[in-house]
């Protein structure tokens, strides 16, 4: 039988969780869902993992930009040859 009074914070045993561990999963699905990147079959599960996803979501995320950026320009000086 389903337990109806149960949240999604005692569920995941959210309060248990050190501030800096809330803090970093709060991040992480941030920048995971601000960069469309997505959860996929595998994750990260701890803290550390989930910051290093982060600080590689950031670069990836900024390298590609930067790509886009420069074949745009290739483009752009190609056209006016």
């Amino acid at each position: 039988m389903r337990n109806n009074n149960q949240n999604w914070i005692e569920k995941y045993n959210i309060m248990d969780l050190s501030i800096s561990d809330i803090y970093i999963d709060s991040l992480y699905y941030t920048i995971i869902t601000m960069a469309t990147i997505g959860y996929g079959d595998r994750f990260p599960t701890s803290s550390l993992e989930k910051l290093y996803v982060i600080f590689m979501a950031i670069i990836a995320c900024g390298l590609f930009g930067y790509v886009v950026s420069s074949i745009s320009t290739i483009l752009e000086e190609a056209n006016k040859r």
